[in-house]
């Protein structure tokens, strides 16, 4: 819905800076895996990792779909079934795609392992600075505790980020992203200021190691007039965009329908004025027949 937004006037932009995949940076920082760091550090994780496992240079769009789904499936605790399901291959295919992980990310997935182990005595699972969670013995809490550890140090981020922004002008923020609107002529600037808060942030909370702050100047950057479009609505050919437009246009329309049925079943003042005038010369006319004649 942040395609919302818009430019009200030719003095001001919009912007957003993100997290450049910020699940996968966190998890390499916690768990120390070398591997997935210099995966990281390559600018695309997943698409390293399908090149990797699949012998080849250059992973089409679909490969690397398929390998980012097992990457983050792995780390919020997706088992072959539902990631087999979520893109529509066979669960033998899915699990060989998972032991591929396990084997390039050893390190990873030994982390990810002891979570589990953790959460099964009731251990609490503590982030960086403190925030914590504890077990309570429900079912399919593995995948709350292995979620946990990505997400609560995501939120720290944001709230580091907040605290060291002091008066830049953010206007909002959403997952691992920050919505900036300043003037046309110092959006870059403030970018640039905001740019460096977030890495510095990330540096703080994962002991040194330094998250991407990504914006692209000609698909993050909004000028007036045109409207704020997110970078997942236009990888996903902004269906919910149209989706939402469909549903403001059948809500508009069932509106105009019912305002016409109103203003046809609604009396002007003139047709009320003269049907009250008929009927008072009828009622005349019923009292006085003789007069009437004459």
């Amino acid at each position: 819905m942040r395609s919302l937004l818009r430019v009200t006037t030719s003095e001001l932009a919009i912007a957003q800076i993100d997290y450049g995949n910020e699940a996968i940076g966190i998890a390499a920082a916690l768990s120390g895996d070398h591997v997935l760091l210099a995966d990281y550090r390559s600018g695309d994780p997943y698409r390293q990792f399908a090149a990797a496992v699949l012998g080849i240079t250059s992973p089409t769009a679909l490969q690397r779909h398929v390998y980012k789904a097992c990457v983050l499936g792995r780390i919020y605790g997706m088992g072959a079934g539902t990631l087999a399901r979520n893109l529509g291959i066979p669960k033998g295919q899915a699990q060989r795609i998972l032991d591929q992980m396990s084997a390039r990310y050893p390190v990873l997935n030994a982390w990810l392992e002891r979570i589990l182990v953790k959460a099964a005595h009731f251990v609490p699972i503590i982030c960086t600075l403190g925030w914590s969670l504890t077990a309570f013995g429900r079912p399919g809490e593995e995948r709350t505790f292995l979620n946990f550890p990505m997400q609560a140090n995501g939120a720290e981020l944001m709230r580091l980020v907040f605290a060291s922004a002091g008066d830049l002008p953010i206007i909002g923020c959403a997952h691992d992203s920050f919505i900036v609107e300043d003037r046309a002529d110092r959006i870059e600037q403030t970018i640039r200021e905001l740019q460096e808060i977030m890495r510095a942030a990330s540096r703080d909370l994962l002991g040194g190691f330094e998250l991407r702050a990504d914006c692209k100047l000609t698909e993050d950057v909004t000028l007036f007039p045109d409207r704020f479009i997110d970078k997942r609505e236009r990888e996903d050919e902004m269906q919910h965009w149209n989706w939402l437009m469909q549903l403001i246009e059948e809500a508009e329309h069932e509106e105009r329908g019912r305002s016409d049925d109103q203003g046809r079943n609604a009396e002007s003042p003139d047709e009320g004025l003269r049907e009250t005038v008929e009927a008072a010369a009828e009622a005349d006319i019923e009292a006085s027949p003789t007069e009437a004649r004459i």
